[in-house]
């Protein structure tokens, strides 16, 4: 059984690449998605108890269950480790206890996490207190997509994708499409722009200039994207992979890590370049990255060096040891 978290079709990708592959190798196996109502709830998590082997890409509905035989693989949703997890990820201004005893049970019950590397299964298996044996370096699923679309050829950057991250905690909003007659500058026209919420934001309120990119599929949003522009979304490590430009601005760094998440790799840790915090340094970065590639830290590698294109293979090798057993 597959299961999508997000509440939202294709949110992640992972899901559906996954059920892909497995329809390819003709492996039976239902896929669900989040429902929206309690009765919803009680009928997954009624199948999930008769699953042999139950795969999501988020939190686990089984924690809320009496364990079973059933398997729990978690795929999770997001390349890298950048944005705190787990009990690393309690804001200083929540109630410790109550919080970790929520993280505790959002956690708990996994059979297997899926990584895209060491070193991302080492920070998770740490945050998350799971045994690191259950942490599998096999790549995330979705990134196998890249590998049969990445063009090496390389073309004068013409789209720029802004993708902010969400902020989950104090109901903080995602920040909108900035204005464009602030960044405006001879060398950037021509450029177009685009904006992508995030999938758990809902619809989104475009300015006037900007596209709206928030309804494409993973493949599509990275296929038509040259430079992207985010703050703290795991999105930057796909987009490496992609070999695509990436620019951090992050305006409200210290916010994000006080009501939101602390992160494992400052921005300019991760970045050598094209790092900023105001409109004045966009600029600058924006323009750095259409004259020339930009230069990222080792750790980009590092976070991302078991997805070769072959992850769903791997993980259906494992769904058919536990099978045949």
């Amino acid at each position: 059984m597959l299961y999508q978290g997000s509440g939202k079709a294709d949110a992640f990708e992972n899901i559906s690449t996954i059920s892909k592959y497995f329809r390819k190798q003709k492996l039976e196996h239902s896929v669900i998605y989040r429902p929206n109502k309690v009765l919803g709830y009680l009928s997954i998590l009624w199948s999930i108890s008769k699953a042999k082997i139950f795969i999501f890409d988020s939190q686990n509905p089984g924690a809320y269950i009496n364990k079973t035989n059933t398997v729990f693989i978690n795929c999770w949703h997001a390349v890298g480790a950048y944005k705190t997890l787990g009990f690393d990820a309690i804001p200083e201004n929540l109630r410790e206890k109550k919080e970790e005893k929520r993280v505790e049970r959002v956690f708990s019950g996994i059979d297997y996490w899926i990584c895209s590397s060491k070193l991302q299964a080492d920070i998770y298996a740490k945050s998350t207190k799971i045994d690191r044996k259950k942490f599998l370096d096999i790549g995330i699923p979705r990134t196998d997509l890249l590998f049969t679309q990445r063009d090496k050829n390389y073309k004068k950057p013409k789209i720029v994708l802004y993708a902010p991250t969400f902020r989950g905690r104090q109901q903080r909003e995602v920040p909108k499409p900035f204005d464009l007659e602030k960044i405006k500058d001879p060398l950037l026209n021509g450029l177009i722009f685009a904006y992508r919420g995030h999938p758990t934001s809902g619809k989104s309120d475009i300015h006037e200039g900007w596209l709206d990119f928030s309804c494409m599929t993973y493949l599509e949003l990275i296929k038509k994207t040259d430079i992207l522009i985010t703050d703290y979304s795991s999105l930057i490590f796909d987009f490496y992979l992609a070999d695509k430009e990436i620019i951090l601005y992050t305006p409200d760094l210290d916010e994000y890590k006080f009501y939101d998440h602390k992160l494992y790799f400052m921005p300019e840790e991760l970045n050598i370049n094209n790092t900023c915090k105001d409109y004045e340094g966009l600029i600058k970065c924006i323009k750095s990255s259409i004259m020339s590639r930009g230069k990222y830290s080792n750790k980009y590698r590092l976070l991302t060096n078991s997805c070769k294109g072959n992850s769903c293979e791997k993980l259906y090798r494992l769904v058919l040891d536990y099978i045949n057993e």
